[in-house]
């Protein structure tokens, strides 16, 4: 069995389709939270989604864009999520949103006889708490308290991570459509028969900022996400 496993797409279609591409046939695409905000194409990404994801798990983002609340991402993001949210509003319809209520908080899944874990952020609090590569052991002990799994799947941070502790193997894909790790190239994971690999793909980063700067934002909003983008920072 083989199954892609992305997260953090945020309306970057240029990159998901890139990553399609790169992962070549597989048998299952695993989601794990975030499709809306930041990015100029969620109606692209949620139609690709709707095509192939097997499973898809709500985002904070996603949940934000539905629910109206807050999602509570870090400060230095914290301003262009909100401009962007006023956007997806704009752009996405009834059909965008029945299909994000459909998400779910987590999952227990099966990978070729193999069960795992899933959810955005953590087991302990699966849309909001960051669990990133330099997060203490004994916090990743306590999250592994909380499954029955020894593998499992996360997004959340934009950033890719494989640790294990506890017995526990916590992995995170990175992010699709906007990566914050200093590698701009779209980030995601294969599941192969039960060997996971990471890899990083170049894509059209232009085509990205040239439909960002077609959108309603202000200047500094664009200006700040072409940033990110071309820098992964």
């Amino acid at each position: 069995m083989k199954a892609l496993i992305v997260s953090d797409i945020h309306g970057n279609i240029e990159a998901l389709r890139a990553v399609e591409k790169a992962a070549g046939d597989v048998d299952t695409v695993l989601f794990l939270g975030d499709v809306v905000d930041y990015g100029p194409q969620p109606r692209e990404c949620i139609e690709w989604l709707r095509g192939h994801g097997r499973m898809s798990l709500r985002g904070n983002h996603d949940n934000a864009v539905l629910t109206r609340v807050d999602c509570r991402c870090g400060q230095a993001f914290h301003p262009f999520s909100v401009a962007t949210r006023e956007l997806m509003w704009k752009i996405l319809d009834e059909s965008d949103y029945e299909y994000l209520r459909a998400f779910r908080p987590e999952e227990e899944i099966d990978l070729g006889g193999r069960p795992a874990y899933a959810a955005h952020a953590a087991p302990s609090d699966t849309l909001f708490k960051y669990i990133r590569p330099d997060t203490p052991a004994d916090v990743l002990a306590a999250e592994a308290e909380k499954v029955d799994t020894e593998l499992v799947l996360l997004g959340h941070t934009h950033f890719q991570m494989d640790r294990t502790v506890a017995g526990v193997r916590f992995v995170n894909p990175g992010s699709v459509g906007q990566p914050r790790d200093g590698d701009p190239r779209a980030g995601f994971a294969l599941w192969d028969d039960g060997e996971i690999t990471f890899h990083r793909i170049e894509y059209d980063i232009d085509a990205t900022v040239d439909a960002l700067r077609r959108r309603d934002l202000e200047q500094h909003v664009i200006d700040r996400l072409a940033q990110v983008l071309k820098t992964g920072k």
